[in-house]
């Protein structure tokens, strides 16, 4: 007998191209989603053609920092009680507890967050998850003039996009 075609592996990646960054290969879509929402930013799920299955990416214009549900990129938040993990999976109390910041808006609207500015991203959520915080960063001579995610930032007149085009 001829044996069953195997079924397509659904890779998580950072790029195609890059097989070094693979983190996992599922027959299940679902198992994919559920990694790429735990790993966070700069993870995709790729069919076994090499085109990106999730998150969705859309052709957008270039904007400023994203905004969902009134959070911003770089937002100090916390959890609700009941919140999950944008995948359905419980999210640990000690997560729950922490500050978080938020670090990616995707275009569905889901929450990219860590438990630190910069660093390992902790999980992905629904914004309407999250509530924020009133913080605000200390201002000294000493961090002045650098800029982190979430810093609120003016824009000199005839300021343009890493590209060359023109804000607008």
């Amino acid at each position: 007998p001829t044996p069953a075609p195997a079924k397509p592996l659904y890779r998580v990646r950072k790029s195609w191209k890059d097989a070094a960054s693979q983190k996992g290969a599922f027959v299940d879509l679902d198992n994919a989603k559920d990694l790429v929402d735990k790993l966070g930013t700069g993870y995709y799920v790729f069919d076994e053609n090499g085109k990106v299955v999730y998150p969705e990416i859309k052709d957008a214009p270039v904007t400023a920092p994203t905004v969902s549900n009134g959070h911003k990129v770089g937002d100090a938040v916390k959890l609700i009680d009941n919140a999950t993990y944008a995948s359905g999976a419980k999210i640990p109390q000690w997560v729950k507890n922490s500050t978080l910041y938020v670090r990616e808006i995707r275009i569905n609207g889901d929450i990219v967050f860590s438990t630190q500015k910069t660093g390992a991203v902790t999980g992905v959520t629904k914004a309407t998850n999250l509530v924020k915080l009133n913080v605000k960063p200390a201002t000294t001579p000493s961090n002045q003039n650098i800029i982190e995610v979430g810093d609120e930032v003016r824009l000199l007149s005839g300021a343009t996009f890493a590209n060359g085009k023109s804000i607008q």
